[in-house]
């Protein structure tokens, strides 16, 4: 990144949050802390369905956009009276399967009582909303742990069908691949500086966050479609300013 700054070569970053870094020229990516504010209060709500104290567990992934998300939840158990966390779990990278599985095992036979299994990764969740799903056979929340986590990609699609996986917040992070390169095209073509803004002001919503159940899957094999049509935006933008073939 150093010989790319000398030699005036841009260095950009998205999909997720990263570090702070003065020598990226831009970095893009959704509000993470947002994404796991809305979460936080899903799961809330869905555990006021039940009575007393409820156990609740956490397994976060080391990197800083995890942890932002995973934080709101953190925020949310402190604050309340009637949630207890009883695990507190960072997701081993190199170990992400196997690793995941004997937490989550240790975890629910240490509390069979659990209430609620927050993953601020979604590969995590996979691996845990499987294990709860075979600790639990047949069983659906209250009577087993609420299992969360995020992005609703198509193998986490599969589980939230089946019942492994209760519920994600689903945003497009992929919009954030077509801001950088827009950011870039501006840079090149006009010698405008990259926003620092992670969310750059555009016209349209890119980074809509939006709870996933059973209730609002997408039809099988399909993602959720974003709140604004992006793609087409982008591909008119760089049409109009760029010129003919730009975009396709």
């Amino acid at each position: 990144m150093r010989k790319a700054k000398a030699k005036g070569v841009p260095v950009v970053g998205f999909g997720g949050q990263i570090g702070d870094d003065p020598l990226w020229a831009g970095k893009y990516y959704p509000d993470d802390p947002e994404s796991g504010t809305i979460l936080a209060d899903y799961v809330q709500k869905r555990l006021a369905e039940v009575d007393g104290t409820k156990k609740v567990a956490i397994n976060s992934y080391p990197a800083a956009w995890s942890e932002l998300r995973t934080d709101a939840f953190k925020q949310t158990v402190k604050s309340s009276s009637d949630l207890k966390l009883v695990a507190n779990q960072t997701t081993d990278a190199a170990n992400l399967v196997e690793g995941t599985r004997k937490q989550v095992n240790d975890t629910l036979t240490a509390n069979p009582d659990l209430k609620a299994y927050w993953f601020g990764f979604d590969v995590a969740g996979q691996v845990g909303g499987q294990a709860t799903a075979a600790k639990f056979p047949g069983k659906s929340f209250p009577d087993r742990p609420l299992v969360v986590t995020f992005d609703a990609d198509l193998g986490t699609q599969k589980l939230i069908r089946s019942g492994a996986i209760d519920a994600v917040v689903d945003v497009a992070y992929d919009a954030s691949a077509w801001v950088a390169a827009d950011q870039a095209a501006e840079f090149f073509a006009r010698d405008r500086p990259f926003d620092k803004n992670a969310q750059p002001d555009y016209p349209i919503t890119f980074f809509d966050n939006v709870i996933v159940t059973k209730e609002n899957l997408p039809a099988e094999g399909k993602y959720r479609e974003p709140k604004d049509d992006f793609v087409t935006f982008f591909k008119t933008k760089w049409q109009k300013e760029f010129g003919t073939g730009a975009g396709s």
